[in-house]
């Protein structure tokens, strides 16, 4: 998921304000401070406040999503230190084998630890692929955090819209609303700027993913599909 629903519905409302000013300037009705370009583009509450429970559910998708990969590795660290273990009595058990000279049992016990160290390599590396699910469900819970965050100010703009429009034009009063307008919305662009960066690094982190899967699917194979 590089990009949350509520991420996706900010995207295509900048587009269109930046590709369209046209578009925006019909909306001037609706945002009396922006008649000539509305940088955030003027949206309904109910739409807004939609984005903004999706930003919340997407966080703590998230969230879950990191609790579960962290107990799967530290599951899969007791499992790596059993297979050590195993590997260990193995190899103790071929030095006695050779001291006797027991030949067939110690090529037995040499073919049993070579599985186990492929076994113990796999282990391994899911546990290489639950470090960057975690990592990628962090960056998530930062992405849906900034979402929310932008979605909130923007949802401030549209109250403070809302109240511009009641005041007569050029007075003292909409001139000071105006700039406090300007205000939020800059702010609410920046917010969104953070967010587009933080969607990258969730983007980076899901081809990690991705690569070490890839990576246990060939040493499945190596183990005959175990």
């Amino acid at each position: 998921m590089t990009t949350s629903r509520a991420g996706r519905s900010w995207g295509l409302g900048l587009a269109l304000a930046l590709l369209a000013p046209g578009w925006a300037a019909a909306q001037a009705s609706l945002a009396a401070s922006d008649s000539f370009l509305a940088l955030v583009p003027p949206r309904d509450l109910a739409s807004i406040q939609r984005d903004i429970a999706s930003a919340q559910q997407d966080r703590a998708d998230a969230a879950r999503a990191e609790q579960t990969a962290m107990a799967l590795r530290d599951g899969g660290q007791t499992r790596i230190e059993a297979k050590k273990q195993a590997i260990e009595t193995t190899n103790k058990k071929k030095d006695v084998a050779k001291r006797e000279k027991r030949e067939a049992e110690v090529a037995s016990l040499e073919a049993e630890k070579k599985a186990l160290e492929r076994e113990k390599d796999l282990l391994e590396r899911r546990k290489q692929l639950r470090e960057v699910e975690i990592d990628l469900a962090k960056k998530r819970v930062e992405l849906a955090t900034l979402d929310r965050q932008a979605l909130e100010l923007e949802r401030e703009l549209a109250l403070k819209r809302a109240e511009r429009a009641k005041v007569q034009p050029g007075s003292a009063e909409a001139i000071r609303m105006d700039q406090v307008n300007l205000d939020i919305e800059q702010a609410a662009l920046e917010a969104l700027k953070k967010r587009a960066e933080r969607a990258s690094d969730v983007s980076d982190r899901e081809k990690k993913v991705v690569e070490r899967r890839i990576e246990i699917l060939k040493a499945r194979r190596a183990l005959g599909g175990a």
